[in-house]
């Protein structure tokens, strides 16, 4: 019987709740929607239709990174709070 006790005690001394509650382990944030957006400034002499379509298509771009950044921070945070609630 003392042999019984001492073969399960390290077993079910491992079972033992931790105090510290694991945090979910994050995804890294993709490289395209951690880079800044670019200014592409305006640039002297040049027809101010031309700069304003330039202006235009970087806050564009620099719009649907927010939205997609947006997007992937709502998904990290709907699984976070999945695997918190378990």
């Amino acid at each position: 019987m003392l042999a019984l006790v001492f073969f399960l005690l390290p077993m079910l001394s491992a079972c033992k709740k931790s105090d510290k509650p694991l945090d979910p382990s994050l995804p890294v944030l993709p490289a395209d929607l951690a880079t800044l957006c670019k200014d592409p400034g305006v640039r002297a002499g040049r027809d101010v239709r031309v700069e304003l379509a330039t202006q235009r298509k970087f806050l564009a771009l620099c719009s649907n990174r927010h939205r997609d950044t947006v997007k992937f921070y709502n998904q990290v945070r709907a699984l976070y709070e999945e695997e918190v609630i378990k």
